[in-house]
């Protein structure tokens, strides 16, 4: 069976190419409700009070994630003004340079076919586009987190040279401003179970450990300068009393194992690798087979070639499947690793060919049926259209030729190109942000007359370019009588309810009907049972 190496050389700078069309696209689409969209509209209020250093929201104190990735936006509204791009373009540019330093671990280790390979298996993968088109803090995290592993892998292997750990030290203390104290943990982690399985017992107790940590420290200083300030003996989620020190050396991370942390949605330890194996698509399988080969060999007592990889898949999920709250987007930092992982297991195995063979008409087969769907009931973007059929048609040639791993990587940007030119455009169009901007406009509403009640969209605030007060029964109650005739309370069927029975009199009401573009059910794809998915929402105004 042919499979793709460095000497296929065309087929290569094609996936790229296509890889970054799908990028540039994803570059373009709304930011989503909740946590892109309000890290959006954060970093536009942080403009507007021309105060960068005190995070806050609405005017409140805010400690939920460090800054980076705020500090970052800010720099790209300064420059490009706030937009859809302006928010994502650094990211991405960041996650660019992490699949550069995928391709640079690879190398350290194993052939420049499996480093090649490696690349186009995170650069393809559905959940490398996705991470790049729904940008969180996650997306930084595993460029400074993967950037501090490669150096501390050369620093550890290479020789010991300094500068090594003095790179690593500065993508240690960017992750922990990207995400917490977490960007150190895991590094930590690996390093230290690596020299204990290597018996490197002397390498764990060097001074030099002392450096990396003196530098993690100036690099985050700023950040805990302006926790102490702002949140010591201040109300923190509910609570008073509570240092923001603390809070994020503990609470905001550790917290979530402990019990302590408020965020809690019961997920499954099995949560964050049934979301791997859906966000690495089309290699799961091979994934599968991957992890399943390196058990099979430790049972034999065969190590692996390194255990970096290893330790950075297997490892840092299974440490993550025992957080009390999960969401799909923890998962992407094993991206790269697993990427390792799957191209080496490949390479050993002259290319797996019967799991290839499963997975390229698995997957496909359902890019086939969704692009039938596409091109036969729902288009959105022509140019993303004719790019998908190219993608597709070149998955076909690879097929003829026999690079049938080639032909699974160009699946994958065809699962990219499906999402991010035709599938999210869709979606978006009933976004809650648009349907709200739509309602407003068709009834000549005015966006300074709009209050919040018990619903709220922080996309609908960075489009309008403006934040909505949110409001309550006593402060509506505050509201003097020509105040009140003119302000629309945004609010769930059941608020609606309510006000009556708390003995307002609702003057007019306009109903929104809006999708959850988070959570999108089946019926939704059959235009004619599609309003029956739609959420309903409420522009109320009272007498």
């Amino acid at each position: 069976m042919k499979r793709f190496t460095e000497n296929d050389s065309r087929t290569f700078s094609l996936l790229i190419v296509l890889s970054i069309l799908c990028l540039v696209f994803g570059l373009f689409l709304d930011v989503i409700d909740v946590d892109s969209a309000q890290y959006a509209a954060l970093t536009m209020e942080l403009i507007s009070r021309n105060d960068f250093f005190l995070i806050t929201e609405r005017g409140q104190d805010y400690l939920d994630k460090p800054p980076l990735l705020f500090w970052l936006n800010i720099i790209a509204y300064k420059v490009l003004g706030a937009s859809n791009f302006a928010y994502k373009i650094l990211t991405v540019l960041c996650s660019v340079g992490t699949v550069l330093v995928t391709y640079k671990i690879g190398r350290l280790f194993y052939s420049k076919s499996v480093a090649i390979n490696a690349v186009l298996i995170l650069a393809t993968c559905l959940g490398f586009y996705w991470i790049n088109s729904d940008v969180k803090t996650d997306s930084l995290l595993l460029s400074c987190y993967t950037f501090s592993i490669f150096q501390l892998i050369q620093y550890l292997e290479l020789g010991g040279k300094r500068k090594h750990l003095l790179l690593a030290s500065i993508g240690i203390g960017c992750a922990m401003m990207a995400k917490g104290i977490m960007g150190i943990v895991f590094p930590g982690l690996i390093v230290f179970i690596v020299l204990l399985i290597k018996k490197k017992f002397k390498q764990i107790v060097v001074l030099d450990w002392v450096l990396l940590l003196v530098v993690v420290s100036i690099v985050i200083a700023p950040l805990c300068y302006s926790l102490y300030l702002q949140f010591d003996s201040k109300v923190i989620n509910g609570t008073s009393n509570i240092s923001g020190l603390r809070f994020y050396f503990w609470e905001q991370s550790f917290g979530r194992f402990t019990g302590e942390n408020k965020w809690d949605n019961n997920a499954s330890h099995w949560f964050l690798f049934h979301s791997l194996l859906l966000l690495i698509v089309p290699y799961s399988l091979l994934l599968i087979q991957s992890i399943w080969t390196f058990g099979v060999n430790l049972i034999k007592g065969e190590d692996p070639v390194e255990w970096y990889c290893v330790l950075g898949t297997i490892l840092i999920l299974g440490v993550l499947s025992f957080s009390q709250y999960q969401i799909p987007h923890y998962a992407s930092i094993v991206f790269p690793f697993a990427s390792i992982l799957i191209a080496a297991d490949v390479e050993s195995r002259g290319g797996h060919p019967v799991v290839i063979y499963i997975s390229l008409g698995l997957f496909l087969t359902l890019v086939l049926l969704a692009t039938g769907y596409v091109v036969l009931i729902e288009q959105v973007s022509v140019i993303g259209l004719l790019l998908l059929l190219l993608t597709l048609s070149m998955s076909s040639y690879l097929i003829l030729k026999k690079a049938y791993f080639a032909s699974l990587m160009s699946v994958g940007v065809a699962f990219g190109l499906l999402f991010n030119t035709q599938l999210v455009p869709l979606f978006e169009t009933y976004s809650q942000a648009n349907a709200l901007l739509a309602t407003l406009e068709a009834n000549e509403i005015s966006t300074s007359d709009i209050r919040y009640f018990d619903r709220d969209s922080h996309a609908f605030e960075f489009y309008s370019g403006k934040r909505i007060p949110i409001v309550d029964y006593p402060s509506i109650q505050q509201y003097d009588g020509d105040l009140l005739a003119n302000l629309w309370f945004y609010m769930s069927e059941d608020a609606k309810t309510n006000f009556r029975k708390e003995g307002y009199t609702i003057a007019e009401s306009i109903e929104v009907r809006y999708l959850d573009v988070n959570r999108v059910e089946p019926m939704f794809f059959y235009p004619s049972k599609r309003a029956e998915t739609l959420n309903k929402a409420y522009l109320v105004k009272l007498k």
